[in-house]
């Protein structure tokens, strides 16, 4: 019998005791959607430096496999377009590697 991980909170469930030390805990969600603008700026002062990027990358990347309603925000450092651009070109792993 094959038993499928729940969602909550937009990510698979499972070890996730990560997303505790990611520099965007505690923050409002809400700023990493909207404008691309501030989004980028985000990505580049939040995303960038933080200790739990490529699991967070990673986690994205599954949940957006599986998610009906296309990518939005940003989210491990990355758009939704440089996600979706990675993902299209077959890039979605070596993509988690090199962030």
């Amino acid at each position: 019998m094959t038993t499928r991980k729940k969602f909550r909170g937009g990510f698979p469930l499972g070890d996730n005791a990560w997303r505790t030390r990611a520099a965007c805990a505690g923050m409002d969600t809400d700023a990493f959607y909207g404008d691309p603008r501030r989004q980028a700026a985000l990505a580049r002062a939040v995303c960038g430096p933080c200790p739990v990027r490529v699991p967070c990358l990673a986690a994205v990347l599954v949940f957006e496999a599986h998610a009906i309603g296309g990518r939005h925000g940003t989210a491990g450092g990355l758009s939704a377009q440089q996600r979706e651009d990675a993902v299209a070109a077959g890039l979605g792993v070596a993509l988690v590697a090199q962030a």
